[in-house]
C-alpha cells in the first residue's frame, strides 16, 4: 500500500476518534460538510470508486 493511502486511513481513523463523522450511520449523523448544499453518501463513495477502477482497468488493457 503506497504512503498516501496509509496517511489517508491514518487521518480518517484520527478524525472518527476526534468524533466527526463523514457519512450518517448508527452513531450519528454527519457532522462534516465540505460544500454547501452537497450531501455525500457512502454508495457515491462506492459507485466512484468502482468507476474509476474500471476506467483504470480498461486503459491497463489497451496498453497490452
Amino acid at each position: 500500500m503506497a504512503k498516501e493511502a496509509k496517511a489517508r486511513i491514518k487521518l480518517n481513523k484520527l478524525l472518527e476518534q476526534a468524533g466527526w463523522h463523514f457519512f450518517d450511520d448508527a452513531n450519528g449523523k454527519a457532522n462534516i460538510q465540505l460544500e454547501t448544499n452537497v450531501k455525500l453518501t457512502q454508495k457515491l463513495i462506492t459507485a466512484s470508486q468502482k468507476s474509476d477502477n474500471r476506467r483504470r482497468t480498461s486503459r491497463c488493457a489497451s496498453w497490452g
